[in-house]
């Protein structure tokens, strides 16, 4: 199945316009009569069709799977992202007038609004009322709609209903209202943080499956990227309460800590990680236990004399003033022992560790955990534990260094690490994202892979949906919007390729069409200009279409050109700070008032600096043609001083005779 074209009475800046998207079909509807009812405006008209048969390409020109490949672009403002958003909607929305023709099979079947009269011979479907089009005189299969979009607008959320049931949005302004509705009742958690971890998590299961990551490994040209998942971390911990940082570690521990293997090293300044961030939260206990009354600022103000004289304790860990500052701070601390004793503990640990006494690596590991158990930080300990099972061999030590964690583990072990890392995050509210998770990819690789992703995870979904609901589903639109958004030219110049390439083995080589909106020429040089839709606006801003027969083939044609056909950019193509520059030095040259230039030095030092070769030497010209008529008119200027100076001078001796 096929979507041939879609007829939009009101949208947005869309009126009374039709879209086509077959190079090999046109169809224009023509309105004839408009009638006046209160709920609805009832259009009539003429659909005429014209097919295509000298269309000059092969059915498989984009691969065997690909149906077709249609590009969207145009002015800004013209009416892309509507028309996109729009084909979301096709369109169970009886508030919108429209028609819809599809292809199935041999067979041209128009869906429409019962207030949309067409005159056709084509088979007619219609859409009586909110409860949809009448179903028994559906085809047999479906169209499976996905929609993405990386353009996040707060005041435009939508959710997509195809002609049928299957239809998945995984745009930005869609998940992110997903996962508003779902965290109603955990406002402590982060919507971005959840949209963070949806992403990783659906990059790895993506990257989990053998074909997606062969794949992928080929077009990046390296499997490195991919192969592992990489977690880091600043030592350095900052708080409005603590205000303690890397102080607290002392080069005597850092020391000991170097002696041993990276792995052990790695655990170490996780436990040593954990530990400051449980302090935290211990500290931030104390401060919201305390009762608010005239003693809550002194209160506040002991117990940050008693972090600064712990931070003091770790610096003098090395000498023998340990026990006489742990004796002062007990004393201190003796009401709010319950909450901080356990601590000292962990210190203690620690001083003998590293003046050789009677703790060991395995001690300190264990009554670390212990200490986190205790105090309900159980994720703490679970972390270590999956960390200390991965074999030293399979990590990849990046920098573990005074103040910073960084190493690569494979990707296995990422579910578990960053299931229970959200786990951390959910039952401590007092604590943000402490751990980074990524992948060593640019960031043109990473929006390709995530991309594809999010492709696949919808395919899924809706091949789930599909089977319980027992629905047939031949063909996949795919619908993505600014393809080219954050991209740099290199990777905008591979998207057609990309998307040739990976969504026939994501879709299991099922037929897909794809509708994109874009902004770069490079995309428009991939595609023939019969498969492309150029938008423009009339003078009061509302889309209309240009025929392709007015455009210049586009299939690998010259940037330049293309940006100045494709994109209507008749202005040029000079930036507008520098056509400004530029112009002012004209204005100098041709003698105009009030010019930003104000003499030969300034147009000179403008010249020198333009980049286009023939405009710069005919500026270049001109200046030299103003300089010359300069010169000239100051000699006859100056000859014209000297001769009145001659003159004054033979009548100043004639007087003296």
């Amino acid at each position: 199945m096929e979507l041939l074209y879609i007829w939009i009475e009101d949208y947005k800046n869309i009126h009374k316009q039709g879209f086509n998207f077959s190079p090999k079909h046109h169809f224009e509807f023509i309105p004839e009569n408009n009638g006046n009812n209160k709920k609805k405006e009832i259009t009539g008209g003429e659909l005429i069709h014209n097919e295509k048969k000298d269309y000059r390409l092969p059915d498989n020109f984009f691969g065997d799977s690909i149906v077709n490949i249609t590009g969207i672009v145009g002015k800004n403002g013209s009416g892309k992202s509507s028309l996109l958003e729009f084909l979301t909607k096709l369109v169970k929305n009886y508030n919108l007038l429209h028609f819809v023709i599809i292809k199935e099979n041999s067979e041209i079947i128009i869906l429409h609004h019962e207030n949309i009269i067409i005159n056709t011979s084509f088979k007619k479907i219609v859409l009586r009322n909110e409860n949809g089009y009448e179903n028994e005189k559906l085809p047999k299969s479906e169209i499976a709609v996905i929609y993405l979009s990386n353009t996040f607008n707060p005041y435009d959320f939508f959710n997509p209903k195809s002609i049928y049931t299957s239809s998945k949005d995984v745009s930005l302004n869609y998940k992110l209202t997903e996962i508003q509705e779902k965290n109603k009742t955990k406002s402590h958690y982060s919507i971005i943080q959840e949209y963070w971890f949806q992403n990783l998590e659906s990059i790895n299961n993506f990257l989990d499956k053998k074909e997606y990551s062969d794949k992928i490994t080929k077009i990046l040209g390296t499997e490195n990227g991919i192969k592992n998942i990489t977690i880091s971390s600043n030592i350095y911990i900052l708080n409005i309460n603590l205000r303690i940082g890397t102080s607290m570690i002392s080069n005597e521990i850092y020391r000991k800590i170097y002696t041993y293997s990276e792995h052990t090293q790695l655990i170490l300044r996780l436990i040593y990680l954990f530990f400051i961030l449980s302090f935290e939260i211990k500290v931030n206990s104390i401060f919201n236990n305390l009762n608010p009354n005239n003693n809550t600022y002194s209160k506040k103000k002991q117990i940050r004399n008693l972090l600064t004289d712990i931070r003091d304790l770790f610096n003098s860990i090395k000498d023998n003033t340990f026990e006489e500052k742990k004796k002062e701070l007990e004393i201190l601390i003796k009401e709010d022992s319950r909450l901080l004793t356990d601590y000292f503990e962990y210190i203690n640990d620690v001083y003998d560790l590293i003046n050789n006494k009677t703790a060991t690596y395995e001690m300190l590991l264990k009554n670390s955990k212990k200490l986190f158990e205790e105090n309900n930080l159980n994720t703490f300990s679970e972390m270590l534990d999956i960390v200390k099972s991965i074999p030293s061999n399979e990590i990849v030590f990046n920098d573990i260094s005074d103040d910073n964690i960084n190493f690569k583990v494979p990707r296995k072990y990422f579910t578990k690490i960053i299931k229970i890392y959200k786990k951390s995050l959910t039952y401590n509210t007092e604590i943000n994202n402490y751990l980074n998770f990524g992948w060593r990819l640019s960031s043109g690789e990473l929006a390709f892979v995530n991309l594809f992703a999010r492709l696949s995870e919808a395919k899924e979904q809706i091949d789930k949906e599909v089977k319980e609901k027992q629905i047939k589903t031949e063909t996949y639109l795919i619908l993505i919007d600014e393809i080219d958004l954050y991209l740099h030219p290199e990777w905008s110049k591979q998207n057609i390729y990309l998307l040739t390439e990976v969504l026939p083995i994501i879709f299991d080589k099922k037929p897909v069409q794809i509708i994109i909106t874009a902004h770069s020429p490079f995309i428009v040089s991939d595609l023939p200009k019969e498969h492309i839709i150029f938008l423009d606006r009339d003078k009061n801003g509302n889309c209309i279409v240009i025929p392709e027969i007015e455009q210049k083939e586009t299939f690998g044609a010259n940037i330049h050109t293309l940006f100045t056909n494709s994109f209507f950019m008749n202005d040029g193509l000079i930036g507008k700070f520098a056509e400004e520059k530029i112009q002012s030095v004209i204005d100098y040259l041709n003698e105009k008032e009030n010019t930003e230039i104000k003499n030969i030095y300034e147009a000179q030092a403008i010249i020198n600096i333009i980049g286009e070769p023939i405009l710069k030497n005919q500026l270049q010209k001109m200046l030299k043609y103003k300089i010359e008529n300069t010169n000239k008119t100051d000699i006859i200027s100056l000859k014209k001083q000297m001769k009145e100076i001659q003159e004054k001078i033979n009548l100043l001796e004639d007087d003296k005779k």
